[in-house]
């Protein structure tokens, strides 16, 4: 009797106490089934995939980039010798609506040449309560049509793994389709959302391409390849030669070159082979920041398109906006009452340069403030005024002094990246945003030790470490780091 009694109290034991130790440590406990939204562009689009042989039309592949380039040899010069800008805008426009339209949907914003995605559901027995699955779709589509694809996947998954509710990491548009579909379903099947470097409140890149503000400046450009091989072995060494290049003025007088070429071939170009694609992809709209959606609509369909019919995808512009787009804050509340909301945002880096106005502090591709819902940002490169810091509660200000948290829309459930690139995807990222879904109660900045309001990422070590300090290197000292960097790749060249 006493060995049952023995059995039964070491039974108790091992079930209970790693519960109330995991949940004394804070440890994760609530498991869902995860679905990841990846972003634009994330899926290709083949030429036809019903075909196995099938190419795709994105990524474009190297046999259509040559031919293209073959083609506009010729264009360039003609132009050389006649300095006909009409007609080098107008033929290397073609040449260029040539080699994108495979992957373009038609003036209505529908995918009409037989192009798509290659996507099957994971098999049933795959599918489980703690395993994480990717929702694929072709991300030229209306943002609402995508949204029903993922209802669809959410009640499969759903189905499969016997859980009642799943969680969403949604990434880059991921976070339009996200949100497209909590507008138009709700969240009663939903455990939590992580929005992971999103775009609901879009991209300022997206509205000043779309306003037709199409440029590049030495400094934009020298600053966001800095950005984008920050995480090389020889950092220090790119760093400083992009500042000397920068600081000769040696790329100011190509800036201008391409500039002009753009001013004087813009108006052709965008007709004939930037707008087709871009202007007929409803998720661009999606992602055109409301500040800017006004200029945009007025540029393309009131300038550039004028004389054509566009009122479908006009309408079709205006559903978004309207089931989404102005509703953002009641669904981001409801889903917030009702399961785990949790945002994480980049910073520290320049934009795309493929804009004038690029002084905004983003992830390399959408802006900080964007990301984060509504933080204070500085310009890129600069800090908040000392008048608004003297105003401002230091437990919500950014160790380099360039962003206020208390402004987002969830200061406590937002966290700031520093030096996260938009595309990083590495297990330490991964690992934190899975122990903040599965956390047992709404996980905030104060949940767990690792995860404070502001963070560090390494792309080279894998890690992301709370980020306490910011790191200032003076000139003098880049020419330290970046003497060390040759010394480092010298040994490197002899001992291969």
């Amino acid at each position: 009797m006493l060995k049952r009694i023995f059995a039964v109290v070491l039974a108790l034991v091992t079930v209970f106490v790693p519960l109330v130790t995991a949940y004394a440590q804070g440890e994760s406990t609530r498991l869902y089934p995860t679905i990841y939204v990846h972003g634009f562009m994330a899926k290709d689009i083949y030429k036809n995939p019903e075909d196995p042989e099938s190419g795709t039309a994105w990524p474009l592949v190297t046999d259509d980039i040559l031919t293209a380039v073959k083609e506009a040899l010729p264009v360039i010069a003609k132009f050389a010798a006649l300095r006909d800008w009409d007609s080098f805008g107008n033929e290397l426009s073609d040449v260029f609506a040539k080699l994108f339209a495979p992957v373009c949907c038609d003036k209505d914003g529908n995918v009409s040449n037989g192009s798509g995605i290659r996507f099957d559901y994971p098999e049933k027995e795959e599918i489980n309560a703690e395993g994480t699955y990717d929702f694929d779709y072709d991300w030229r589509l209306d943002p609402l049509v995508i949204a029903k694809q993922l209802s669809d996947y959410i009640d499969y998954i759903i189905e499969c793994s016997g859980s009642d509710k799943v969680n969403i990491i949604c990434h880059s548009f991921g976070g339009v389709v996200t949100m497209s579909y909590l507008g138009l379903y709700g969240n009663d099947k939903i455990a939590g959302v992580c929005f992971f470097a999103s775009a609901p409140y879009g991209e300022r890149y997206n509205g000043e391409m779309m306003s037709g503000n199409i440029g590049v400046e030495g400094e934009g450009l020298t600053e966001y390849l800095k950005g984008m091989l920050s995480d090389n072995d020889y950092n220090y060494l790119i760093s400083l030669a992009f500042d000397i290049l920068n600081m000769s003025g040696i790329l100011n007088p190509i800036c201008d070159c391409v500039n002009y070429t753009v001013e004087k071939i813009l108006p052709i170009a965008a007709a004939k082979a930037v707008l087709p694609m871009f202007a007929n992809w409803l998720p661009i709209w999606s992602m055109v920041p409301d500040e800017y959606l006004d200029g945009a609509m007025k540029y393309v369909f009131g300038t550039i398109y004028k004389d054509e019919d566009r009122s479908v995808i006009i309408s079709r512009i205006e559903e978004f906006n309207e089931k989404v787009r102005y509703k953002r804050e009641d669904i981001l509340k409801s889903l917030n009452e009702n399961a785990h909301l949790i945002i994480i945002s980049g910073y520290g880096l320049s934009t795309v340069p493929l804009i004038k106005n690029w002084q905004c502090n983003s992830d390399d591709t959408i802006d900080t403030k964007n990301t984060s819902f509504g933080a204070t940002v500085a310009p890129y490169g600069e800090t908040l005024s000392e008048e608004y810091l003297a105003k401002a509660k230091a437990e919500y200000i950014s160790p380099e002094k360039n962003i206020d948290a208390s402004t987002c829309q969830y200061p406590e459930q937002t966290w700031f990246i520093h030096n996260m690139k938009h595309t990083a995807s590495n297990d330490c990222l991964d690992e934190m945003m899975m122990t903040l879904l599965r956390s047992e109660e709404q996980p905030t900045v104060s949940t767990y030790a690792q995860y404070p309001r502001f963070l560090e990422f390494s792309e080279q070590n894998d890690t992301v470490l709370p980020h306490t300090e910011a790191k200032t290197v003076s000139f003098i000292q880049k020419i330290i780091l970046a003497l060390k960097d040759i010394i480092k790749l010298i040994a490197s060249l002899f001992n291969k």
